[in-house]
């Protein structure tokens, strides 16, 4: 042992210092990492017009097309625009098809980059006879459209339950 030529008085000191450094370096090894908790995981399960409805009425049982017909263009309109600016805030999801590859049915949903949503915004005259389907606001083409949009319901009902703030332009807002 390397400790027959040191003091005992020195040894065991020394000794206690070092086994005490190994169970603490241990502890601390064993001891499980405080993991933040996942967020909730959202699929898309609604089609972006029930959506629009759902945000007109507060109500999931009417169609958009219902809630048109109801309430003429400037509420509906309104309210596909505060989902648009959900989605560029990144506080909803919003799937889609990319038009690109549409013609393949079987091409799965794919989620829809915030940044997709700086350039483009909802098909308004699509979303009027039952499809939805972004298209470019500028015309440099800049990325692929989607069609057949979705979101999730829980998802837009909490963001819609979240207390108001101003989504009246289509910029990000600040963080």
């Amino acid at each position: 042992m390397i400790f027959h030529s040191l003091p005992l008085v020195v040894a065991y000191p020394l000794l206690g210092v070092i086994g005490i450094g190994l169970i603490a370096s241990g502890a601390v090894a064993l001891w499980p990492e405080k993991k933040p908790k996942p967020g909730p995981v959202y699929k898309p399960d609604t089609p972006f017009g029930d959506a629009v409805a759902y945000a007109s009425t507060g109500q999931w049982e009417k169609s958009f097309g219902d809630v048109w017909m109801e309430m003429g263009e400037a509420i509906p309109g309104a309210k596909s625009d505060d989902l648009h600016q959900l989605a560029l805030n990144g506080e909803i999801t919003v799937w889609g098809r990319n038009d690109a590859i549409y013609p393949l049915a079987v091409h799965p949903y794919e989620p829809i980059s915030v940044e997709h949503w700086r350039t483009h915004h909802l098909d308004w005259l699509r979303l009027c006879r039952g499809d939805t389907a972004t298209v470019a606001i500028v015309r440099d083409g800049s990325g692929p459209t989607y069609r057949d949009l979705m979101v999730s319901r829980s998802q837009v009902e909490a963001s819609l339950a979240a207390p108001a703030h101003p989504r009246s332009s289509l910029q990000s807002q600040p963080a």
